[in-house]
């Protein structure tokens, strides 16, 4: 490895191993979606989420509350806004 000396470092100036890493160690969710019009609003994919819970939790709100970080009572008022 040569050093090199300058104000700015490009990206020919690193060892390959750096120049090949991929930007992101772990994929993230958008790089899993095949259309990028696919994507979704926050509030859709916090029911959609919402839903896996209750299902994984057997419909138990207060199970699928804990889990998801909130107040039951929070979980309910979620429930009943998609019901508008």
């Amino acid at each position: 490895m040569s050093l090199h000396v300058s104000d700015e470092i490009k990206l020919s100036h690193l060892p390959l191993e750096i120049r090949n890493y991929k930007k992101y160690s772990r994929t993230g969710m958008i790089d899993q979606i095949d259309k990028k019009e696919d994507l979704i609003s926050l509030e859709k994919l916090e029911k959609q989420y919402i839903h896996e819970v209750l299902q994984y939790t057997d419909n138990n709100k207060t199970k699928a509350a804990k889990i998801l970080g909130i107040h039951t009572t929070s979980l309910f008022r979620k429930i009943k806004s998609w019901e508008k």
